[in-house]
């Protein structure tokens, strides 16, 4: 029997990303207020991420990650039921202000902008990480994978005082890496994102850079492309509408 999965909520999107952030692209050092002060932000690690709803999970995702504090690739693989399944490439570089989304299958890649965060209303909502308030609670010690962890409650308030919190496992043999995050999606509802095969260090930089045969796409053609990556092709004839701000 297939389950539908509730997409996660603009709020949970953005807490998911400011959590990252704290952990790299150039966010400052100290991921859990007065937790620990140094840990890892260069590595590259496989993840999963899950939904878990009355104590079950359901994998949406898996990937990898690579980072070295301000350079980010994520190769993800949707695995969720009834979608089907591709890899998506993202190469992240804020030093040059851009994104690139890699097409594997058609060898080609679309540069776009890195813009502010979108609220579900449509409103622009551009957050500088330094201006987050980020307090921690202690809750003990676990472990996980077979890594001696603490676990943390961190909660994040935003500019406008708004709340959002999360719990955190940073492994002690991993320089304090949060090998394992869990937010709340909706009552009885939440996401859990877990790292495997880690490896602590810079990542080698080619990862950061287009790999050599590709050839750049305009951004109005994302989504053809994207639909190629699922296979699933546009009919004969029908032209591709881009979406209203492409045009």
């Amino acid at each position: 029997m297939m389950r539908t999965i509730a997409r996660p909520s603009a709020a949970v999107l953005l807490l998911v990303g400011l959590s990252l952030c704290l952990v790299f692209s150039g966010c400052p050092k100290g991921p859990f207020g007065g937790a620990p002060t140094e840990f890892a932000c260069d590595y590259q690690a496989d993840f999963a991420q899950k939904i878990v709803r009355g104590g079950v999970g359901a994998t949406i995702m898996e990937g990898t990650i690579y980072t070295n504090c301000e350079l980010t690739r994520t190769e993800n693989r949707m695995v969720q039921p009834g979608v089907p399944s591709f890899t998506m490439i993202m190469i992240n570089r804020p030093d040059k202000g851009v994104n690139w989304q890699l097409f594997p299958k058609s060898m080609k890649y679309v540069e776009t902008p890195i813009k502010p965060v979108d609220t579900t209303e449509g409103a622009p909502l551009l957050i500088n990480p330094k201006d987050v308030k980020v307090e921690s609670e202690r809750l003990g010690e676990e472990t996980v994978n077979g890594h001696p962890c603490v676990k943390w409650k961190v909660t994040m308030t935003l500019p406008d005082g708004k709340p959002f919190f999360y719990y955190s496992w940073a492994a002690q043999d991993l320089d304090n890496f949060a090998i394992k995050k869990e937010f709340e999606t909706t009552p009885g509802e939440s996401m859990v994102i877990e790292y495997s095969n880690i490896v602590l260090g810079n990542p080698d930089a080619s990862v950061f850079e287009i790999p050599a045969g590709y050839a750049q796409a305009p951004e109005s053609e994302m989504n053809a492309l994207m639909m190629s990556e699922m296979g699933i092709s546009l009919p004969f004839g029908i032209p591709f509408v881009p979406p209203a701000d492409n045009q």
